[in-house]
């Protein structure tokens, strides 16, 4: 009797048993509990679908839908640990494998604010794009191997903080903040370093390097060839370098000069060779006037 009544106890607990797995679908020590999933949503039974819902239509990354604690849907958390703790096996990890003949290239993103991350080839083909991109993150995305002579453009809107890393094989091959950038060699092998320019020149309304070029000629009687080949001194140490090896661009064109046309002119500041506005003139020290015309006449004041 004890034991018929342990055979129909046991044949009872595997009847329950049973939709429960069903409920709870399992891969590889993974569990989703569907299940929950179609408690919490009217229309989302799946955690599968869930997950792609939030990818898709509010642009979260994998992280961010798996960190997800629900807020926003109905009265309190629904996920206080994250979907992930619902959903173990759609938030585990996926690995993108590229098929032969493409690469497969990973962007890692930090301090995103919507930002958005357009990737474009030099007929202006979208090789890839992403929107409304927050905090940190990593997509992946595979790329034909054969188009990496090409000149490609990145183009880069929303928040100032953004800055990426752009990797292949753990190796990172390019990164920047959250200005516009252009890569591949096809693209104009020179290059003007306009921020450093600014950096060093900037004082003096000097922030292009055609505009350096064209100071150093009009107020110095430099020709394009000494600008180019100036080592700074003494207004700068440029650390070794000249100027052609930062403005590169400029040095290979020919620098035009517009003649002065403003007959009369009005001095509008003094400053130092550093930069700094003078206010009382100093003697035997050279100094910057800067007239209204736009241009600089280096003066020493001997009497």
């Amino acid at each position: 009797m004890k034991k018929l009544l342990f055979t129909r106890f046991k044949i009872i607990l595997i009847g329950f048993l049973l939709p429960l797995n069903l409920l709870l679908s399992q891969e590889d020590g993974c569990v989703n509990d569907d299940n929950y999933i179609a408690s919490v949503f009217n229309s989302l039974t799946e955690c599968d679908q869930t997950v792609d819902f939030l990818m898709t239509n509010y642009n979260f990354t994998l992280e961010q839908a798996c960190n997800w604690d629900g807020a926003g849907f109905g009265p309190g958390l629904a996920f206080p640990n994250g979907l992930g703790s619902v959903c173990e096996c759609s938030c585990q990890p996926q690995s993108t494998s590229c098929n032969e003949g493409y690469t497969l290239l990973t962007l890692n993103y930090y301090n995103a604010a919507q930002n958005s991350f357009t990737v474009t080839n030099s007929d202006g083909d979208v090789m890839a794009s992403y929107s409304i991109l927050n905090g940190d993150g990593v997509l992946e995305d595979c790329f034909l191997t054969s188009d990496q002579n090409d000149c490609f453009s990145i183009d880069i809107d929303g928040g100032q903080d953004f800055t990426w890393s752009l990797s292949a094989d753990d190796i990172v091959i390019l990164q920047g903040g959250s200005e516009d950038f252009e890569f591949g060699p096809d693209c104009n092998e020179c290059s003007d370093n306009d921020a450093l320019v600014e950096q060093y020149f900037g004082n003096f309304f000097v922030t292009e390097c055609s505009s350096l070029i064209t100071y150093l000629i009009n107020n110095y009687g430099y020709s394009e060839d000494q600008a180019c080949n100036w080592n700074g001194a003494p207004m700068a140490d440029f650390g070794g370098m000249i100027i052609s090896d930062f403005c590169e661009c400029s040095c290979e064109e020919n620098t035009s000069i517009v003649p002065n046309t403003i007959t009369e002119s009005n001095l509008i500041m003094i400053k130092d060779l550093m930069g700094r506005d003078i206010s009382e003139i100093t003697k035997n020290i050279p100094l910057l006037f800067i007239y209204n015309d736009g241009s600089i006449k280096k003066t020493i004041i001997t009497k």
